[in-house]
């Protein structure tokens, strides 16, 4: 594991450290997991706008992927009005819709108030590249303990069992 810092650090930062496990240790990673992507500084200083900042981060995760035959995930934000909800889509992305358009994939877990009681939830594809396209009623029902970091998938609410 290791640790940039938000807004100071760019995805060259982290790639060069790649290039250096893999020099000193022969280290290459199956998947990269940045916690969380939007924090990163963009390595391009000529861009201002902070959407475009974000883009051009997703696209430069993207090469990194590319060059290491690699695989990143990173958690985003959603807006406010889709804390709660039961699914949410491509509108509910916070800070920059077009976040959508840069990744390959977007998944959410969506609960509402009462499944976070019940301890269930599901994840939904917000919007995938391959695969299904996004609807309501496409998405994958998981039971969750957060105390022991565990999601367990069943085929439907009610299979969910209390073990």
């Amino acid at each position: 594991i290791q640790q940039f810092t938000a807004y100071h650090s760019t995805l060259d930062d982290m790639d060069a450290d790649l290039d250096r496990l893999d020099e000193e240790f022969n280290f290459r990673p199956d998947i990269i997991a940045i916690d969380y992507l939007d924090l990163a500084k963009c390595s391009d200083t000529t861009i201002k706008e902070d959407r475009k900042k974000i883009q051009a981060n997703y696209h430069h995760a993207i090469r990194i992927n590319k060059k290491r035959k690699t695989f990143t995930c990173s958690p985003s934000q959603v807006s406010k009005g889709a804390v709660n909800k039961e699914v949410i889509d491509m509108t509910d992305f916070a800070e920059d819709f077009g976040k959508a358009a840069n990744a390959h994939a977007s998944f959410a877990m969506c609960r509402t108030p009462e499944e976070v009681k019940a301890k269930v939830g599901r994840i939904v594809s917000v919007m995938q590249r391959q695969g299904q396209r996004h609807s309501d009623s496409n998405f994958v029902t998981v039971k969750i303990d957060e105390a022991r970091g565990q999601v367990i998938e069943y085929n439907s609410f009610e299979d969910i069992t209390d073990e």
